[in-house]
């Protein structure tokens, strides 16, 4: 107990400052964004620190950000599909279709 102080040191009553902590987070997460890569490796030194793995962050917030970029994710597969077949049909017309050409004399 010498070391990390008497019993009575745990009593103190703390509250949690939820703004204080959403603000920092914010901090971290534009740190972690910034197109400095020095500030980006500082930041992604603190949340190893904190114990989280930076590329698991990311994952999830890409995962559960509202379903928008996974949203967007599907619709560009479905796009890309619809282009193939879409030139797919365009290439079989310009196969199937006769060439008539005729010469033009000047």
């Amino acid at each position: 107990m010498e070391a990390g102080g008497g019993e009575d040191d745990w009593e103190e009553d703390t509250e949690f400052d939820k703004e204080a902590a959403r603000a920092a987070g914010e901090a971290l997460a534009a740190r972690a964004m910034s197109a400095d890569p020095e500030a980006q490796t500082r930041a992604y030194e603190e949340v190893s620190a904190l114990g989280m793995d930076p590329v698991e962050i990311m994952g999830e917030a890409y995962r559960s950000r509202d379903q928008s970029v996974t949203h967007h994710d599907n619709r560009l597969r479905e796009l890309e599909g619809r282009r193939r077949e879409v030139k797919r049909d365009f290439d079989a017309l310009q196969r199937a279709r006769p060439v008539e050409a005729t010469v033009i004399e000047p």
